[in-house]
This record gives C-alpha cells, sequence and structure tokens, in this order.
C-alpha cells in the first residue's frame, strides 16, 4: 500500500486504518468489518484514499478472519488491490450508458423530453396526482411555413419555440416534450387549469416576442395555439385528459388560432370535435 500511495511507512504510524480512509467511505469500510462476525464471512469493500500528491486512489479490501483467539479477540487478514484505473473506466462506462439513456428519451432537434418519455410522464402524472393538468400547443399554419421557407427555417423556428417552452414552465415543475411534429406538449403535476391557462398564454406572448417571420400567416409572424385540460371526475384515464386537451385546441384552431382554450369551457367536447389522432404530417417530423 505505501508503494500504491507513494508515501512512506512513517506516515502510517500511529494511525488507524480508518484515519486515512477517505471520510466519504468510511461509513462503508466500517459496515464491511462489521460483516466479519461471522465464521465464514470474507467481506469486500472499495474505499478512497489520498496519495502523497494529493491525488485520489481506489483500493478494493477483502477481509478474512485467520485466526480467532476470542469472541472479542480475532486475527484478521486483508488483501488490498489497486483499482483505480477499473473504477476510472467503470464511471466513463456509467456515463455513457447514462448519456444513451437520455438520448432515447430526447428529440434531436428540440432537445425536449420526446413523445416516448411524455408518455411515460403523463401516465406517472396521472396515477400519482388528483390535480394534474396538460397543454397541447401547435404552431399555427406550420405546413404554409415549411412550404413557404424550407426545412431549415423549420427546424430553426421548432428550436426557438421550444426553448420559449422550456424557459416558460422551467419554474413549475412541468414537464415539457416535443409532442410531434410541430406539436409540444406540457404537462403540470399539481396544476390547476387557471394555473396551466396562464402558462399557455404565457408561451403564447414569449413566441410572438421571437417575432420569426411567417410570410403565409395572416399575422406575417409565427404564433401558437393552446389548449389546455385538466384532471377532474369526469376523466377516466391520462388518454382522456389527453383527449380533452385536445378538443380543447381543436377549438382554440376553430376560434381563429394564437389563442388559448380551456377544456371546461368546450360545449359537447365529445360530440363536435374529433379525438386525438396525430396526422401523418406529425409522426414523420417526430424524432424519438
Amino acid at each position: 500500500m505505501v508503494t500504491v500511495l507513494d508515501t512512506c511507512e512513517d506516515a502510517f504510524l500511529c494511525r488507524l486504518c480508518l484515519d486515512v480512509v477517505h471520510e466519504d467511505d468510511r461509513d462503508r469500510v466500517i459496515d464491511a468489518s462489521k460483516q466479519l462476525k461471522e465464521e465464514a464471512a470474507s467481506p469486500s469493500v472499495r474505499f478512497r484514499m489520498r496519495r502523497a500528491t494529493g491525488s485520489i486512489v481506489w483500493l478494493e479490501a477483502h477481509f478474512k478472519i485467520a485466526e480467532r483467539f476470542s469472541s472479542a479477540d480475532a486475527e484478521i487478514v486483508g488483501v488490498l488491490g489497486d483499482v483505480t484505473k477499473q473504477k476510472e473506466m467503470e464511471d466513463e462506462l456509467s456515463k455513457a450508458n447514462l448519456k444513451l439513456a437520455q438520448l432515447a428519451m430526447t428529440d434531436g432537434l428540440t432537445k425536449l423530453a420526446n413523445r416516448r418519455s411524455f408518455d411515460a410522464f403523463l401516465r406517472d402524472a396521472y396515477a400519482a396526482h388528483d390535480v394534474v393538468s396538460v397543454l397541447l400547443i401547435d404552431i399555427d399554419h406550420f405546413k404554409e411555413f415549411n412550404d413557404g421557407l424550407g426545412h431549415p427555417a423549420s427546424d430553426a423556428c421548432l428550436q426557438q419555440v421550444a426553448e420559449v417552452i422550456g424557459r416558460a414552465t422551467a419554474n413549475t415543475r412541468g414537464f415539457s416534450a416535443r409532442y410531434g411534429g410541430e406539436e409540444f406538449a406540457v404537462i403540470l403535476p399539481g396544476g390547476t387549469e387557471e394555473k396551466a391557462a396562464r402558462v399557455a398564454d404565457a408561451i403564447r406572448l414569449l413566441v410572438q416576442r421571437l417575432k420569426i417571420r411567417h410570410p403565409r400567416s395572416p399575422t406575417s409572424r409565427v404564433a401558437v395555439s393552446v389548449g389546455v385540460a385538466q384532471k377532474n371526475h369526469a376523466t377516466s384515464d391520462e388518454f382522456t385528459l389527453l383527449s380533452d386537451a385536445d378538443i380543447a385546441l381543436y377549438h382554440a384552431k376553430k376560434r381563429g388560432r394564437n389563442c388559448t382554450v380551456v377544456s371546461s369551457t368546450t360545449a359537447s367536447r365529445a360530440a363536435d370535435a374529433p379525438r386525438l389522432a396525430p396526422s401523418l404530417a406529425s409522426l414523420q417530423r417526430t424524432t424519438e
């Protein structure tokens, strides 16, 4: 161990073993030593120590009772190995796996959550909260925007709108996602319909302030429509909640777009609006 730590033997004189173990790992070493009370136990533990140069080294120790003199005294044999390189490789692998997992749940273009992670979050939020609201957000006249300015401009527009949505929901405990194509969605666990409507209007105003030119829109600027729905006694499941938000979005578009409509204000919701059915164009532009 002296060689591994690049120090001299005098550095360990009159010191307890735990004194040279990294403070964050001492409890782990103590727990391993307690297992030695069992006759056949051969515990192992990884812990950090500091070299003379100040750098950290990871050690793996294997302990075993060689001979027991009494119920209180025993001769313990320990084998130490330097596992610093192995630990570094494991950490790099963990980081790589975490990054892959994040990529699998993130929309590549907008960096918001993708549809897969949205569906999972909505399912969990619906089950965990008595009150939860959903916003469905659609960029108005986006097909015309794409036809007139092309895919690069459309991608840039999606990214700017996504950034606005992420910023508007950053302090709301909200979950923002690209729902598909030019559609976005926000889940507000614990959020009432009134709060969701305020978030929706904030998003609309922030999008307007972007002043993205839209040559084929009546307003000449990019705008969004938003449908809002809140879980209530008549909401049978998360799919119904999402469908209610979609119907509210339908009414927002019927009212002339660039507005927010909450589900509770729409009359005969199920009768006068189509149920949730993402368009083929939306599915084609979805990146999961």
